[in-house]
């Protein structure tokens, strides 16, 4: 189960990525004025270090030698918490980061494209067997 809030935590860090979002940061002084500041929340570090987690984690989904608590619940659809939907899940998601790395290199938006460039899927996409 934690191998799928890791991909869910990682579709959500996809999309603010991709869409620049950024976070608000509310800060007062002492004077009780209240400032609003705009600051990045998704940093490619932050894809990547993920990206690292899932891939390390991901073989024991698939280990048929799991203890009882560690073992995927039933989901409310039948077959959609399954250790392949995951696995699928996960794949989709570094599908999706290639598809971007290669539209960054097109340059149709710089200041977001350049954010891709920076997330390394390498090592994760050898051990699902995505082609580079």
């Amino acid at each position: 189960m934690t191998v799928q809030l890791y991909c869910d935590t990682l579709d959500q860090y996809l999309y603010y990525l991709d869409h620049g979002a950024s976070a608000v940061s509310l800060s007062s002084d002492y004077k009780r004025k209240v400032t609003l500041k705009f600051v990045h929340q998704v940093a490619p570090k932050f894809v990547n270090s993920l990206v690292e987690l899932i891939a390390s984690s991901i073989d024991n989904i698939l280990s048929s030698d799991v203890h009882p608590s560690q073992r995927v619940p039933p989901g409310l659809i039948e077959g959609v918490h399954t250790p392949e939907m995951i696995r699928r899940h996960f794949r989709s998601s570094l599908v999706h980061i290639q598809r971007r790395k290669y539209a960054a290199t097109e340059g149709a938006c710089p200041e977001i494209d350049s954010k891709w460039d920076e997330i390394d899927v390498a090592g994760a996409c050898l051990k699902m067997g995505i082609g580079q």
